[in-house]
């Protein structure tokens, strides 16, 4: 895909440096390269992933499945930190989903009320500052590969 060769020039230009050029860059998305974005890192992370299409989300995105594990996958790009109306939307359609774990996973932070309506109805938060830990893995992962690929080229040389 395309926008495989995007995120790969996205690690190249803001790792190892701060986060702050790396969540400039995920803001300037739009919402439809954001769940792109997150559908590559969580296929890297060996889940199926599938979108779920807009007419019938339900107030999801994205369904992973990982052996017994289903999690369904609200993406909230945003910019302002995020509310309990979505901890409330995305914790009501897991059942309808068949989904196991639920997660809302955004570039920005959650307000405490949100916080705090995620413990009751156990939703898993992904904020800006665990989103960027996991797009570092995802790029360390992505390197390792890389550099066993070389390794074995250059073996058979």
């Amino acid at each position: 895909m395309m926008f495989s060769k995007k995120l790969d020039s996205f690690f190249k230009r803001h790792y190892p440096q701060k986060k702050e050029p790396i969540i400039n860059e995920i803001d300037q998305m739009n919402e439809a390269e954001f769940k792109e974005l997150l559908y590559h890192l969580f296929k890297q992370k060996g889940y199926y992933v599938k979108y779920i299409s807009n007419s019938n989300d339900r107030g999801a995105d994205l369904f992973l499945s990982r052996g017994n594990d289903k999690v369904v996958v609200q993406a909230i790009h945003n910019y302002d930190n995020i509310e309990i109306s979505v901890v409330n939307e995305i914790a009501s359609v897991a059942d309808y989903y068949k989904a196991n774990d639920k997660w809302i996973i955004t570039n920005r932070h959650f307000t405490e009320a949100a916080t705090l309506q995620a413990n009751k109805k156990r939703v898993r938060l992904i904020n800006q500052d665990e989103l960027l830990l996991l797009l570092k893995a995802y790029n360390t992962a992505k390197i390792k590969i890389k550099d066993k690929v070389m390794e074995v080229n250059k073996g058979q040389n």
